[in-house]
């Protein structure tokens, strides 16, 4: 299983390596679409050597700004996933919430092909957040408890620390592709401790779709706007086409 977060920040694992200061350049015209591939026109020098092992998935972030034509645009090599349907089991604790849905790419992408999406919002501000993850609904009750049990755990998945309003953006759990979960069926729960007392949000039954597309790339990226850098969204099925190497 990996982890995606569409917080670009909490996707490098180990310090970054520049490669390319920030410095102006010239954009090509892209503004006539081309019939076929055309060569690759764009090139920027590394300033720094970066050597890739293949060990592990290649991370990497491009970040423009002051640009002075918003007409240009990249090209990309994409399949579209498809969304399973998700429904609210009952609320939880004040306005401690939590989106969850189950995507698919389908067989194209063998290792990478399922997933959970996850965020919360209104949760207890700065504290850790983690994801119950059951099979069926518990639909428990106690007293010292502000919110019904429903995913009593068989997995729990870290989310990370929410932020001073209580949010974590969404979270993405990559599995490979099984054509045994097609219609698959989980609840979802977050919970937090604070002060030594158990906080839960709302919980939440969600269905994997079910997709047979054919094409696609083991591969992804998060788009997100340098004013909302946390809140990013994140495409996977393929990327911006871009090489590597001289």
């Amino acid at each position: 299983m990996t982890m995606v977060h569409s917080d670009p920040t909490r996707n490098f694992s180990v310090k970054k390596t520049l490669v390319f200061p920030k410095k102006n350049i010239n954009w090509p015209d892209w503004s006539t679409p081309s019939s076929t591939p055309a060569p690759f026109d764009f090139k920027i020098p590394f300033v720094t050597n970066y050597i890739y092992l293949g060990r592990y998935s290649l991370v990497w972030n491009l970040t423009l700004e002051n640009g002075t034509n918003t007409g240009n645009k990249f090209d990309r090599d994409y399949t579209m996933y498809k969304s399973g349907t998700s429904a609210l089991l009952s609320p939880g604790c004040a306005s401690f919430a939590h989106g969850a849905v189950m995507e698919s790419n389908g067989p194209a992408m063998t290792n990478y092909g399922m997933r959970l999406k996850a965020g919360v919002t209104g949760g207890p501000p700065s504290a850790p957040v983690s994801m119950s993850l059951a099979v069926a609904d518990a639909n428990y009750s106690l007293p010292a408890f502000c919110a019904k049990v429903h995913a009593i755990p068989l997995v729990v998945l870290p989310m990370g620390v929410a932020g001073s309003t209580g949010r974590v953006f969404n979270c993405y759990w990559n599995i490979p592709f099984d054509a045994a979960l097609n219609g698959f069926s989980m609840v979802t729960q977050a919970f937090s401790v604070l002060g030594g007392g158990l906080v839960l949000s709302g919980g939440r039954t969600s269905m994997m779709a079910t997709n047979g597309a054919t094409t696609g790339h083991e591969a992804g990226y998060v788009w997100h706007s340098k004013t909302a850098i946390s809140n990013g969204y994140v495409f996977h099925g393929g990327s911006i086409v871009v090489q590597f190497g001289t």
